[in-house]
């Protein structure tokens, strides 16, 4: 069943390889590498470095009795990124693949359920991210402000509702562990930070800034959520209601079903009994 799942995917990332290739032109590529030069291999070192570190914050995430090496974590982090950057929703498909390339090692239900809780610490740490973009680009003043709304929006909803409650829950048994998570995701963070950095210096003959490195990087996490994240949210909103419709219909058409054949049985069953007393 893995071998043909990691087939199935293989091929599918292939495919949107090359879709990729042909929609953006081999010439353009070919254009942009020559003027990147050999910073291309520091782009790729920063890139793996990054994932790296996501890789990690995964197997941080395992409980102890569970071992995870990081050549496996790291390997099947990357199958799994390859298809979430060349699908329109490739997170439907590739966090499953990355727990299915280390099945062999550690059992699905598992492994998914640490992807779970590392991506629910890089969520929080996007935080660090957003709050690095408002002190470096918006006025003192309004920094301010924005810090206290965003305080007093926190205490309004932990009043009502706790946001993080199984990852505060789940940071407060593990310590230790959850800070070095933590800091493993806003390591990540830096390291994209690098790489913007690096790939404007290679592509503008004007030395960059790191404001600007730190905005683009930020808009880049923008993105991803609002084209990845939130239509994949909306979807299952959207289709949640008509699927439980259908899903009750099934459910009474079943019982249906089970009364017909009981009355039918018992309906058979009435003459022989019957002729047997």
């Amino acid at each position: 069943m893995k071998r043909v799942f990691l087939a199935a995917t293989s091929v599918l990332g292939v495919a949107a390889f090359g879709y990729t290739v042909y929609a953006v032109g081999a010439r353009e590529i070919r254009n942009v590498l020559v003027q990147i030069g050999w910073g291309f291999g520091a782009i790729l070192l920063v890139s793996g470095a990054r994932e790296a570190v996501r890789a990690v914050a995964w197997s941080c995430s395992l409980d102890k009795s569970v071992e995870l090496s990081f050549r496996n974590a790291f390997a099947a982090r990357l199958v799994g990124e390859a298809l979430n950057a060349l699908l329109p929703m490739g997170f439907l498909v590739g966090e499953p693949a990355k727990a299915a390339h280390v099945a062999d090692r550690v059992s699905f239900t598992t492994a998914f359920g640490a992807l779970m809780i590392e991506f629910a610490f890089y969520s929080a740490s996007l935080l660090a991210l957003f709050g690095a973009v408002v002190l470096l680009l918006l006025p003192p003043s309004v920094a301010f402000g924005c810090a206290a709304l965003l305080v007093l929006t926190f205490v309004v909803l932990r009043k009502h509702r706790h946001p993080f409650r199984r990852l505060s829950a789940l940071a407060s048994r593990y310590h230790h562990r959850a800070c070095a998570i933590i800091a493993l995701e806003i390591a990540y963070h830096a390291l994209g930070i690098v790489e913007v950095y690096t790939i404007l210096g290679l592509v503008d003959p004007q030395r960059p800034s790191w404001a600007s490195a730190v905005a683009l990087e930020a808009v880049n996490r923008i993105v991803t959520i609002v084209f990845k994240m939130l239509p994949m949210r909306v979807g299952w909103t959207r289709w949640r209601r008509p699927w439980r419709r259908i899903n009750s219909g099934w459910e009474r058409a079943r019982a249906s079903s089970s009364r017909s054949r009981g009355r039918s049985a018992c309906s058979s069953g009435a003459p022989s009994a019957w002729s047997f007393s």
